[in-house]
């Protein structure tokens, strides 16, 4: 076949992609890539084609091959770091996007994504150069300003972050992330109502965003509209039960039962989640679709009281999900709270030699202290995990600090803590398993508002 075939093959696959219809450009590109296996660009197409189709695993193994075929190819290292990112493999993917720089310094693309990246993985300078020059090769792209504002917020830059995701936002208006990241950091500075603001017009842009309704249920309850923000989560689960709900009337798949599950999981309705979840494992035919079900099946038993069930079922997900950060830090999590000190420890060592998601490494080696009985090593891991995250709903994390204060006797500060992790999700699975266990007995408002 000629290389005019090839290209015209090329040319298809990327026009489907354009259509915003990956799965029918794949087979021209994966045919394409058959025809020519050592060109970087086909390759690197396929790659591209197979990430915007969710195909992660597969677009790594591809981008790997483009690489190879051409190591001096910008485009294939940062299509390798996106589909590392993608995999929970966040230091291989940072140095992946410093890779795709060093080719091309003037691609800002890699310089934003690299920005973003490093910013989460406790690279803050270098993340903060990056978006710099980003914003420098293009003050008009609302990415890179965005990556600028995280790269600050990295830096505890608080007046820049300010500034940089204000201008992302003017920039990007339709863009949902725009205005939920500065909700977010106006939230994390304390300023509830300005938060308020730019979360309801993030879930007016986008009704899905899981993220902005949790953000926006924080900060009613930061404002003690605890009522309010208890209706605001109900209607959310809600929303979600019924669209699962909805799409299984058309065909039955174990992602829509999965789904379904996690809306009951989170409305507290725990049996009913528990039920659901063996029906998707039932269902489920690959280990995409095995992973998350598994993963929330464990986590109920664990509220169930099954111990030795969560600990098998633990057990699998180290196994099988090795290359998963936060499948490991929910396998660490079960090892702790059942008494299994070794699982805690074989899920940390798993993540920690993976090169996984550094904050995700922090909670496992956290959970794993906590399992062998050490508490003032398990809050320096846990300090050391709220400083790499974004997230303002951690609850599990702040019920662990909560769990290190008791300890020593610092029970001001454990109330602190347990305020936190109540002000991210009043039904956090750490607190109820901690007081079903007769580990936390104190109720946060006797010790803070007496």
């Amino acid at each position: 076949m000629s290389s005019h075939e090839v290209r015209e093959l090329v040319a298809r696959a990327k026009a489907a992609q354009e259509m915003g219809r990956p799965e029918a450009g794949l087979p021209f590109a994966a045919r394409a890539a058959a025809i020519a296996p050592d060109d970087a660009y086909v390759l690197a197409t396929l790659s591209w084609i197979q990430q915007c189709s969710g195909r992660y695993m597969q677009s790594l193994s591809t981008a790997n091959r483009a690489v190879a075929a051409d190591p001096e190819d910008e485009w294939a290292h940062r299509l390798r770091g996106w589909a590392l990112w993608m995999l929970g493999r966040r230091e291989a993917a940072t140095d992946a996007m410093a890779e795709a720089i060093r080719i091309d310094p003037s691609e800002e693309r890699a310089l934003w994504r690299f920005a973003w990246f490093a910013s989460l993985v406790g690279r803050g300078d270098e993340a903060f150069t990056a978006a710099e020059r980003a914003v420098e090769l293009n003050p008009m792209a609302n990415e890179a300003w965005f990556a600028l504002g995280w790269a600050a917020w990295a830096l505890k830059r608080w007046d820049v972050a300010e500034e940089a995701l204000v201008e992302a936002r003017r920039l990007g208006p339709s863009a949902s992330h725009t205005h939920n990241n500065l909700g977010a950091l106006y939230a994390k500075l304390g300023r509830h109502e300005d938060a308020l603001v730019c979360l309801k017009r993030a879930l007016q842009l986008d009704a899905s965003s899981i993220y902005a309704y949790r953000n926006v249920a924080y900060c009613l309850r930061s404002l003690g509209e605890w009522d309010e923000a208890g209706a605001f989560t109900e209607r959310d689960g809600l929303r979600r039960l019924h669209d699962a709900e909805r799409s299984l009337q058309d065909h039955e798949s174990a992602d829509l039962r999965a789904r379904r599950a996690e809306a009951l999981y989170d409305l507290g309705r725990i049996d009913d989640a528990h039920d659901e979840l063996e029906g998707a494992l039932s269902l489920a035919q690959t280990r995409d679709e095995t992973m998350k079900p598994l993963r929330l099946l464990a986590s109920a038993k664990v509220l169930r009281g099954e111990d030795s069930a969560a600990s098998e079922l633990a057990q699998r997900l180290v196994t099988e999900f090795a290359d998963d950060a936060y499948t490991l830090s929910v396998a660490t999590w079960i090892g702790w709270l059942v008494a299994d000190a070794d699982l805690a420890q074989r899920a940390y060592e798993t993540a920690a030699a993976g090169g996984l998601d550094p904050a995700a490494v922090a909670s496992c080696a956290a959970e794993a202290a906590l399992a062998t009985g050490e508490p003032e090593v398990a809050r320096a891991h846990l300090i050391r995990k709220l400083e790499l995250s974004r997230s303002l709903t951690d609850c599990c994390t702040h019920a662990e600090m909560a769990l290190t204060y008791l300890d020593a006797g610092d029970t001001h500060s454990a109330a602190v803590e347990l305020r936190e992790a109540e002000r991210g999700d009043p039904n956090c699975s750490t607190v109820i398993v901690l007081r079903q266990r007769g580990k936390i007995l104190i109720d946060w408002r006797d010790v803070l508002e007496r």
